[in-house]
């Protein structure tokens, strides 16, 4: 089961790469990290990105 962990864990931090590479490069991993997880949490309310920064900062 380590290795479906680890190939889970390998694809979500390509997804997260690719996302940070395209949506917002010029701010930090962690910072990617927390609009990612945000984006996901709000997807129910249509929210655009720069809504969604603005709830962050």
């Amino acid at each position: 089961m380590t290795s479906a962990q680890n190939n889970d864990q390998r694809l979500l931090d390509r997804i997260l790469e690719d996302q940070h590479r395209m949506l917002a490069p010029d701010k930090s991993r962690d910072d990617f990290f927390t609009f990612f997880a945000a984006d996901k949490a709000l997807q129910d309310w249509d929210l655009d990105n720069d809504e969604i920064m603005d709830g962050h900062r």
